[in-house]
């Protein structure tokens, strides 16, 4: 667990965005959402920083682009 669970933080955005997409409620409001604004990277942007707020995680800078989730073509990690 100790050597997981900063795996796992780094990797948090791109987990939600895996659970997000392969849920289908949760993806028709995500769509939802980015229908409505009319802006994809924003919407991810906010995700991305409220989830770093709801788990006191702070930005890395250092960008994975190789996501697992399709919803997403690049990631910072957290920490």
């Amino acid at each position: 667990m100790q050597k997981a669970v900063p795996l796992f933080k780094e990797e948090l955005t791109d987990i939600f965005f895996t659970f997000v997409q392969n849920d289908r409620e949760l993806m028709k409001a995500y769509l939802g959402t980015v229908a409505a604004t009319g802006n994809l990277q924003s919407v991810n942007s906010h995700i991305a920083q409220q989830l770093a707020k709801e788990f006191s995680l702070t930005n890395t800078e250092e960008i994975d682009n190789m996501p697992i989730s399709h919803l997403i073509q690049s990631y910072s990690k957290l920490q």
